[in-house]
C-alpha cells in the first residue's frame, strides 16, 4: 500500500523531526525555540547556545525544489542576524516493492482445486475465477522456502440449488487473507492460514 501524499502527513514528518533534533539539541546544551519570528522571516527552529545561534529549516525532500528561493531568503538572512544556518531535509520513509511472479495465477490455481469454506457456507457451489488486488505484507525467504503473508479479493461465482433452470448462478468478490508456503519454484507448497469475509453476502 503507497504512502499517503498528504500536507498533513508531511507536516508531520517535519514536526516529527524537528522535536527529535530539538532533544539532541538540548542534550548538547543548547536552548530551542520554535517558530521564531527573525525580521520578514521565521524559522521552524532556533538553537542558542551562548554566543552561538543556529537557524534551522525542517522541509521535507519531496518539496525542496519549490521551496528554493525561500531556502536563500531564509540562508542570506540568517547570515546577516549572526546566525548559523541549517537546512534539514525531511525523508519520508519508502515502502518497498514486493512482486511476487505469477503469486496471483498461482493462488488462484490453489483456491479452485481447494475451494475456501466461507464460500461453501454461502453456496451450494463456488468456484474461484480469478485472485485481484494482492498486497502482500511480509515476505520471509530462507534456504528452504519462501513464506508470504498479505491480503487479495477473490472473484467468484456462486451457484444456488445446481444452477441452470432449477437455480441461480451470480459473481462477486470478496477479500480474503492469507499466509502461504512456497518453494523457490515460486510453486505453492502450503496454504498456512485463509480467511476470506464473506460479510458483504448478508448485507
Amino acid at each position: 500500500m503507497p504512502i499517503t501524499n498528504q500536507p498533513e502527513y508531511y507536516k508531520y514528518l517535519e514536526a516529527a523531526k524537528r522535536a527529535d533534533l530539538a532533544a539532541q539539541m538540548q542534550g548538547l546544551g543548547y536552548r530551542t525555540e520554535f517558530d521564531l519570528k527573525a525580521g520578514d522571516f521565521s524559522y521552524d527552529m532556533i538553537a542558542k547556545r551562548g554566543n552561538e545561534t543556529i537557524a534551522f529549516e525542517f522541509k521535507v525532500r519531496d518539496f525542496l525544489r519549490d521551496a528554493k528561493e525561500e531556502i536563500e531568503q531564509l540562508t542570506l538572512a540568517a547570515k546577516k542576524r549572526g546566525f548559523d544556518f541549517r537546512l534539514v531535509v525531511v525523508n519520508p520513509p519508502r515502502e518497498p516493492e514486493i512482486e511476487i511472479e505469477d503469486l496471483d495465477k498461482n493462488l488462484r490455481e490453489y483456491l479452485a482445486d481447494d475451494i475456501p469454506q466461507e464460500l461453501y457456507d454461502i453456496a451450494s457451489q463456488p468456484f474461484v475465477d480469478s485472485v485481484i488486488d494482492i498486497e502482500i505484507d511480509s515476505l520471509r525467504v530462507t534456504r528452504e522456502y519462501i513464506k508470504i503473508r498479505g491480503a487479495g479479493v477473490l472473484e467468484v461465482t456462486l451457484v444456488y440449488g445446481g444452477g441452470g433452470e432449477d437455480g441461480m448462478t451470480t459473481n462477486d468478490e470478496y477479500p480474503f487473507e492469507f499466509e502461504v508456503t512456497l518453494d523457490h519454484e515460486m510453486r505453492i507448497t502450503h496454504m498456512d492460514s485463509l480467511v476470506v469475509d464473506v460479510s458483504s453476502f448478508y448485507e
